[in-house]
């Protein structure tokens, strides 16, 4: 797929995000009504379309590239939050938002941008590569994100439900419908496609809805929050394919590593940040400039496979 052609479809996810905006600020999105649809799509469409896809595909990886995808994210993850510890030190942040800084690098939105962008630059085959290596980030995000974000660690409490979500559950179904090649009824698939095509447009128009909750005039944010935007989208992608492209003979495989890298803050980092006294401010602010950039950003990382 073309630069432009994977710009076109960048404008086209953002497009739906603006459409979000708007009508949180006409009054038909926002408040309860975004958290009962945000819990549909994480806890109904989006296991739906993890299902849909491992369901769907006529050639699905062998269970030796399933083993390779998890290796292959565990130790892009494992990179990246060593970067993610280190660059608030190197650009000399304020020690009180070491944490919140750290999270903003650390955890991509790889769930609500992250499934449509990769079925948008790489097609439907894509779906099942990333679903299989976001296995970890469900397990990382509320533990390692957790401690990053609290400022008492005293007041940590791991939730073993919020761990073990529907997604992750799916997730973990999809790597094994795909190990043992697993079919199913066409009523079966077909219910599940239906439901999945809800999946983007919703979590789409629930980003737009949450950035339209913060005031215009703070949105820009401080400096430091565009070069913690350019290592999140730019330097730590190309920092991971540098590394990877060495021992990665897939380009799909190459291609999903890098992309799910590139995404932009995680949307749940604010609400994280309220339950565990973190800065949701500069969470906010750093989460809505990411996701503007990534319009560019995406584009230009498409351009290495």
């Amino acid at each position: 797929m073309g630069i432009s052609t994977v710009f076109i479809k960048m404008v086209e996810i953002f497009s739906v995000i603006l459409v979000g905006y708007i009508i949180n600020k006409l009054g038909i999105m926002g408040g309860d009504f975004d958290k009962r649809f945000s819990k549909l799509v994480v806890n109904v469409t989006l296991p739906f379309l993890i299902i849909s896809n491992a369901l769907s595909q006529e050639s699905l990886p062998s269970q030796g590239m399933i083993l390779l995808i998890l290796a292959v994210s565990c130790i892009s993850f494992c990179i990246v939050l060593g970067l993610a510890y280190l660059a608030p030190i190197l650009m000399h942040i304020d020690k009180h938002d070491y944490g919140v800084y750290r999270f903003m690098l650390a955890f991509g939105n790889v769930g609500f941008i992250g499934y449509p962008v990769a079925l948008a630059v790489f097609g439907p085959q894509s779906i099942i590569y990333a679903c299989i290596f976001n296995v970890p980030f469900n397990f990382l995000v509320f533990t390692i994100g957790v401690l990053f974000l609290a400022g008492d660690k005293s007041k940590i409490d791991f939730k073993l439900k919020d761990i073990i979500s529907p997604s992750l559950i799916a997730s973990i179904s999809a790597m094994i419908i795909a190990f043992i090649n697993i079919s199913a009824p066409s009523i079966i698939t077909d219910t599940s496609s239906m439901l999945a095509q809800i999946t983007t447009p919703a979590a789409l128009l629930i980003i737009g809805s949450t950035l339209a909750k913060i005031p215009v005039k703070e949105m820009i944010g401080n400096p430091k929050i565009f070069l913690m935007t350019a290592c999140r989208l730019m330097i730590f992608p190309i920092i991971i394919w540098l590394i990877f492209r060495q021992f990665i003979t897939s380009s799909l495989l190459l291609g999903i590593t890098v992309i799910i890298t590139g995404m932009p803050v995680a949307t749940n980092g604010t609400l994280l940040c309220l339950e565990y006294g973190g800065n949701e401010k500069l969470m906010t602010q750093g989460t809505f400039i990411s996701t503007l950039c990534s319009i560019i950003s995406i584009p230009l990382l498409s351009l290495l496979f």
